[in-house]
């Protein structure tokens, strides 16, 4: 209703999704929001889904997952792309980092780009590290038990 699909468009999209193996939330979340929608439709020899459901889609799994909202907000301040985004939220997922609060300790102990090196991941820049050091105090003062 939010695309302003019809009936019929949304039922559309939906058979398109059961073609391409995205049954579940959590993995439909995860395919869009790390960017491996397209290449895994191909390898299943599914077409892909029309640019304006993709965004429609994309735009929904970001919404409902926190760590992935959490990215796009920060890439508001970092200037990340959609494909940077992915990327980013690829590899924290990878690191352990499955939710803010998680994100927010590695960075506040001083061991997140350790963990991104020690899983062969790129560690984020001077600039991206002020910015995420930047989030995390203010994650932790808005999500403070005190």
């Amino acid at each position: 209703a939010k695309a302003g699909w019809d009936e019929e468009k949304a039922q559309k999209v939906l058979d398109h999704m059961f073609r391409g193996n995205l049954y579940t939330e959590t993995w439909y979340i995860h395919e869009f929001t790390e960017g491996r929608v397209a290449k895994n439709l191909e390898k299943i020899g599914v077409e892909p889904f029309d640019e304006d459901e993709m965004q429609v889609l994309m735009d929904f799994a970001f919404e409902h997952d926190e760590l992935s909202k959490t990215v796009r907000y920060l890439a508001g301040k970092t200037g990340w792309d959609l494909r940077d985004q992915q990327q980013v939220v690829h590899k924290l997922r990878r690191i352990g980092c499955v939710h803010p609060r998680a994100l927010q300790v590695n960075i506040k102990t001083g061991i997140l780009n350790k963990q991104l090196k020690k899983h062969k991941f790129l560690p984020f820049g001077e600039k991206s590290m002020e910015i995420l050091e930047g989030w995390a105090s203010l994650y932790a003062a808005s999500h403070s038990l005190g």
